[in-house]
């Protein structure tokens, strides 16, 4: 089963299996620390994280069926950018 791609799936089993798989490459992927100590003005790992977090957002979006263009569209232009759960949500509110 390929996991970046919606096809048949429903929405939801879509998500799920995302999920399990960004929870995986959380445990792989390395975050930085800033080489600086405390006189470090800004917190990589913070930043990194956020970073992330749009990722998903634009994955989980990206790869959705073509049934979902009106909705997506309507997520990519919300400022700012809401958390893959809110995406989530605005998504199944759309789909009943």
């Amino acid at each position: 089963m390929h996991y970046a791609m919606q096809g048949e799936r429903n929405i939801t089993q879509f998500f799920t299996n995302l999920n399990i798989v960004w929870e995986e490459l959380e445990f792989l992927r390395l975050v930085p620390n800033c080489v600086y100590g405390k006189s470090c003005d800004f917190d990589l790992s913070k930043i990194f994280m956020k970073q992330r977090k749009i990722e998903y957002v634009i994955c989980f979006i990206k790869d959705m069926s073509d049934n979902y263009n009106n909705v997506k569209t309507q997520i990519l232009l919300l400022e700012p950018l809401p958390n893959i759960n809110k995406v989530f949500s605005l998504i199944m509110q759309q789909e009943r």
